[in-house]
């Protein structure tokens, strides 16, 4: 049976997080630097599934940090034109490509605004990275599919690894360490099938949230879809990016031993 290109780069995931695990010294370095208990708040900037991983990362830090965390509306810097107040502030940009000129103007604004900014990137030479304070390379590769996996997972990845080290967590770290094994068992043969169970439980979670069961936007009822071979609910693109991104999330937690976060 062929490959797909969506198969081929899940399976890289495990590689991908076993480098972010190895760049650990560059983290705590970063954490070191930041004095995370000067900090008052965190602001989390992203779009598409890097801003899901931002959702991820909200609970990490609000969770291990107890800080409370803002979601940054770029459109603020560039439409409203108005800086905000962040003087001190933990300013933390998720980013693929690194060059949405909005991602890049809110980053540039906060630290201008005395903010400690982060950027977490695949592509390190970036001018999102160029404008950070820190920056924290995924390192994945290009990535052909849609939707993103393994740039999702890798930022997912590094958030984990960054906030173990703000938060001197150890139980993060021995989590972390054990992904990239788990992570290669679970891009096995049945991998396929573990991803259309992922997505029929993520699309369940946001039907709830959203007002009821079999709800949400993007499904049909009774059409069916194949991926990797297996049925599974026919997906408009939106909901399959969100169907990524709580699976990655529930990869992340479930495989690697995590306290479950809240569905939000």
């Amino acid at each position: 049976m062929t490959t797909s290109a969506m198969a081929s780069e899940i399976g890289e995931s495990a590689n991908v997080v076993a480098n972010i695990v190895r760049s650990r010294p560059a983290a705590r370095d970063i954490a070191q630097r930041i004095r995370i208990g000067a900090v008052p708040l965190c602001v989390v900037c992203g779009r598409g599934s890097s801003g899901h991983a931002g959702v991820f990362l909200r609970y990490l830090v609000e969770t291990r940090l107890r800080l409370p965390v803002s979601a940054s509306a770029p459109s603020v810097i560039t439409a409203f034109r108005t800086p905000l107040m962040l003087r001190n502030a933990l300013f933390i940009v998720i980013s693929q490509s690194g060059r949405s000129p909005d991602l890049v103007a809110a980053t540039k604004s906060a630290r201008v605004s005395g903010a400690r900014t982060i950027a977490i990137v695949n592509a390190a030479s970036s001018p999102v990275a160029d404008e950070a304070e820190f920056v924290i390379p995924i390192e994945a590769g290009e990535e052909r599919s849609v939707a993103a996996t393994k740039t999702v997972i890798g930022s997912m990845a590094a958030c984990v690894g960054l906030v173990a080290e703000l938060a001197g967590d150890r139980a993060l770290r021995s989590a972390l360490d054990r992904l990239p094994e788990r992570l290669d068992r679970a891009a096995g043969p049945s991998a396929g099938a573990r991803l259309v169970r992922d997505c029929r439980w993520s699309h369940q979670g946001v039907s709830r949230f959203c007002g009821g069961p079999g709800s949400g936007p993007g499904l049909g009822e009774g059409d069916r879809a194949q991926t990797f071979g297996n049925p599974a609910p026919a997906l408009h693109r939106s909901e399959r990016r969100r169907a990524a991104a709580w699976a990655t999330r529930r990869a992340i937690v479930a495989y690697a031993g995590c306290h479950d976060a809240p569905h939000g």
